[in-house]
């Protein structure tokens, strides 16, 4: 019966395609992750960014603690940088973030050592993002979103921080020290230097 409603969309050119998470051989993720990387690149060559986007966060959704997952949530960033999609970039990378930072549900059952590759793309993407936030911060023209750029440039500087980032924490100690959102505290600017 699903054969007789998929059919006309294959003859308009739609891809149909109906997977069972189980595979034919029953072993789930491990089949699975391959036929969602080909699909996603499929769409990506017809330059279908959102739909080669979706096919791996369709996995990362489905298998969020297999140890593809952070490899499939950079290639859906690295897409959306493809596709000049700021926004969906920035997205991507808070989810990324959240999802890979270090205290993280992923890294209770993985050890972060074994993935120097995501650790890497992790510092990447919190400078990135606390970059992104000062710079809105700074913005003359975005004043009205001051406070809550401020709070998420700090946000994001002090995950860089405690990942190792220099730079960040010396950004991080100039606005606490300059009292950048009204308040100095310069005992934790200290600290951080």
């Amino acid at each position: 019966q699903l054969m007789l409603f998929n059919q006309p969309l294959a003859q308009q050119g739609a891809i149909v395609w109906m997977g069972d998470n189980r595979s034919a051989t029953g072993k789930g993720a491990v089949a699975a992750w391959p036929v969602y990387r080909n699909l996603g690149e499929y769409y990506l060559t017809k330059l279908r960014y959102h739909d080669a986007a979706k096919a791996y966060n369709t996995f990362v959704a489905q298998y969020p603690l297999h140890r593809r997952s952070p490899h499939f949530s950079m290639r859906v960033i690295e897409i959306y940088e493809t596709g000049r999609f700021p926004q969906l970039v920035l997205d991507s990378k808070k989810a990324f973030a959240s999802n890979y930072g270090l205290s993280a549900e992923y890294w209770r059952h993985f050890d972060v050592q074994q993935s120097p590759e995501v650790l890497s793309y992790l510092k990447s993407n919190l400078r990135d993002l606390a970059n992104h936030y000062h710079a809105q911060y700074q913005d003359k023209a975005a004043a009205d979103g001051k406070a809550a750029n401020y709070a998420e440039a700090t946000r994001w500087y002090e995950k860089a921080c405690e990942k190792g980032s220099t730079k960040a924490c010396v950004t991080l100690a100039a606005f606490l020290a300059d009292g950048v959102a009204g308040t100095k505290d310069l005992a934790r600017a200290n600290a951080l230097l």
